[in-house]
């Protein structure tokens, strides 16, 4: 595949992900192996987030530092 896709097209895998009930995992391969894009973004597509919202979650899920 050459390029990315346009958000709307993992928007479509999530929302027939959703409908057939698969796996985050499995929806991230399909996100990651059609759409061209990384599997750390294929990662974020697949949940709906946006940037800020994947950045908040990465925080609460770090420790905190002193």
């Amino acid at each position: 595949m050459q390029g990315q896709h346009r958000p709307s097209c993992a928007k479509r895998w999530r929302e027939h992900a959703t409908a057939e009930q698969w796996a985050v995992e499995r929806t991230v391969d399909a996100i990651h192996g059609c759409c061209g894009v990384s599997r750390l973004r294929a990662h974020r597509l697949a949940r709906g987030w946006t940037l800020g919202t994947a950045v908040a979650e990465f925080r609460a899920c770090a420790p905190r530092r002193a």
